[in-house]
């Protein structure tokens, strides 16, 4: 492999980076719930006949609550695509990873909600031994460091 003598601060942010793509994805499944529930509320309130008098001091209307719903919905939909952009980004900097390379960062970053994410439980996973997973980690990372912060990642 070619030595890419990344700076150890983009190292870090790179995992950062990793660690904070796992949130989004967490925080879109939270998001995609939350979407469900609006609706379902929103069907049940379109139940409502119009003319009904259920007010208070937020909403003027059944129809303001139904509008605030679709503003709901639509905020939440809005964050859901800017997650999606966000992987896509990760997409495009994960191409010349490895398949290997990218299943350790998936399994170690991206897909280890409550599960231990460690080199142990990845090389048990992947058949591979705890160094050689470890190794292959860190050059994952110098590869992705150097493909999302370019040159000023490197030493030159």
């Amino acid at each position: 492999m070619i030595e890419l003598n990344i700076k150890k601060d983009y190292i870090e942010k790179t995992k950062e980076y990793l660690k904070n793509l796992r949130v989004k994805l967490t925080k879109k499944d939270m998001l995609k719930d939350e979407i469900e529930i609006l609706k379902e509320r929103q069907s049940l309130n379109d139940g409502i006949e119009y003319g009904c008098s259920i007010q208070n001091s937020s909403y003027k209307s059944i129809a303001d609550l139904i509008e605030s719903y679709d503003t709901q919905i639509t905020h939440r939909e809005a964050q859901i695509d800017k997650i999606d952009f966000s992987m896509r980004m990760y997409e495009i900097y994960s191409r010349e990873l490895t398949d290997t390379e990218k299943n350790i960062i998936n399994l170690r970053y991206l897909k280890n909600k409550r599960k231990n994410g460690s080199f142990e439980y990845i090389a048990e996973k992947l058949k591979y031994s705890k160094s050689q997973v470890a190794r292959m980690h860190d050059e994952a990372i110098e590869k992705l460091a150097f493909y999302i912060y370019g040159e000023e990642a490197t030493y030159v």
